[in-house]
């Protein structure tokens, strides 16, 4: 069994359990502090534009949508920058496994390879679908803040019912 060994060396469940709600707070939550969590952090800090100064600026809603695209692009490119190394190091050792069955004493310890290729797939197809979702949910979050931001602005607007109706003096 000691072939076997090299695939307990990297991390395989390092995307989110849970996510909820549109906020920052809850975006950073739901990644943690791994992988997702240290790329997150740098992502944010990469991707925004506007300084400090000029977010004290804004208006309290403003700062608000502004956190809320912030965190959602950085998500979306940490999941997808700590999904690619890691599909990239699960390739790795799916490759290095197949390479071993040729060199296995015998048939149990082929079959054992051969099973532990199954289960590493299955892992990488579990994940594929984990990522879907877990973009999917960005969308939808993107989606929410639009609407969020649709409204806002009509609301900023007034109502229109008593405008453009003129009364004679």
């Amino acid at each position: 069994m000691g072939f076997l060994q090299n695939m307990s060396n990297y991390q395989r469940n390092y995307l989110p359990t849970a996510v909820s709600g549109i906020s920052p707070e809850s975006t950073i939550k739901a990644l943690g502090s791994g992988p997702v969590g240290a790329a997150f952090d740098q992502a944010l800090r990469t991707q925004s534009v506007l300084t400090p100064a000029i977010t004290r600026e804004l208006s309290k809603d403003d700062l608000a949508v502004v956190k809320a695209r912030r965190a959602s692009s950085a998500a979306r490119a940490a999941m997808m920058q700590v999904a690619i190394a890691a599909a990239s190091d699960r390739f790795t050792a799916i490759q290095g496994l197949i390479n071993q069955i040729d060199r296995a004493p015998d048939s149990k310890a082929s079959m054992d390879l051969q099973a532990r290729i199954s289960a590493e797939v299955a892992m990488t197809i579990n994940e594929t679908a984990k990522l879907s979702a877990l973009s999917s949910w960005n969308d939808s979050t993107m989606a929410a803040l639009q609407t969020q931001i649709r409204e806002t602005a009509s609301n900023a607007h007034g109502l229109f019912t008593g405008r453009f109706h003129p009364t004679t003096p």
